[in-house]
């Protein structure tokens, strides 16, 4: 790992943060990637930072880890049970960062938007050990985050964003596909509603059932109108999922 590959990095960080793509759009917004990474943990990748608590990058292996995430109870309780390494791009606090790479960042004087957006590449294992990126995992994060650096809420919100950026290896092409979107209370895979957002937390469910199989909000999911839901299961503004006919707009 040279000076100048972390260099590259910590500029792609920081235009990163003074771009605020979590403000792009609501919900969140799980992309796969293409050039496909080698390792599979790093195959799809979503924006941090809409909660307003944790911001970056995080990547998972395929959409089930991400609805996995959504409905566990917390964070911790999900990550205790997740099979395979979790890697991301955490922008942190200074004193919150590896003391290495702080004295790093000091010493080649590297570029940092602010002292509460440090950049953090990091991998999280099963057992709950820490992991640092291999040389072409960084390079391969610092072209994502110069993706949505780079991104206007236009594209953002299209199923495929396509986008050549420079990177320390060489200008690279990315093609990315919105795999999985959260839209207020729903779940939306590729254009289609498929799941409800833990109704129960929500407060949107007022008495009867919702299905096993999920449900839609009427205009949680940008249905158009109330009657193109399939009235099975009704509830209030709750029906069960028809996937033939309850469709987002």
């Amino acid at each position: 790992m040279t000076v100048e590959r972390v260099r590259a990095f910590a500029h792609a960080a920081r235009d990163f943060w003074r771009a605020k793509p979590w403000t792009l759009a609501e919900g969140e917004t799980l992309w796969s990637i293409e050039p496909r990474p080698k390792l599979k943990p790093m195959r799809h990748v979503t924006v941090m930072g809409g909660g307003g608590e944790e911001f970056g990058l995080a990547f998972l292996d395929n959409p089930d880890r991400m609805r996995q995430m959504i409905e566990s109870d917390t964070p911790s309780t999900y990550f205790e049970a997740a099979p395979t390494t979790h890697w991301s791009v955490g922008l942190e606090c200074r004193e919150d960062a590896p003391p290495a790479d702080v004295a790093l960042w000091a010493s080649e004087r590297l570029a940092l938007a602010s002292d509460e957006a440090f950049p953090v590449p990091i991998g999280v294992t099963p057992a709950g050990r820490a992991s640092r990126p291999t040389p072409e995992m960084l390079t391969q994060m610092e072209g994502l985050l110069r993706v949505f650096a780079k991104v206007g809420k236009r594209e953002f919100e299209r199923d495929t964003i396509t986008m050549t950026v420079p990177t320390f290896g060489g200008d690279v092409g990315f093609v990315l596909h919105a795999a999985l979107r959260t839209r207020e209370h729903g779940l939306l895979e590729q254009g289609r509603c498929v799941a409800i957002l833990r109704p129960w937390a929500a407060g949107i469910v007022e008495g009867g059932r919702v299905g096993h199989e999920g449900a839609v909000i009427w205009k949680a999911c940008g249905v158009s109108e109330m009657a193109t839901c399939q009235r099975r299961g009704w509830s209030g503004r709750t029906c069960i999922w028809q996937p033939d006919v309850c469709r987002p707009n």
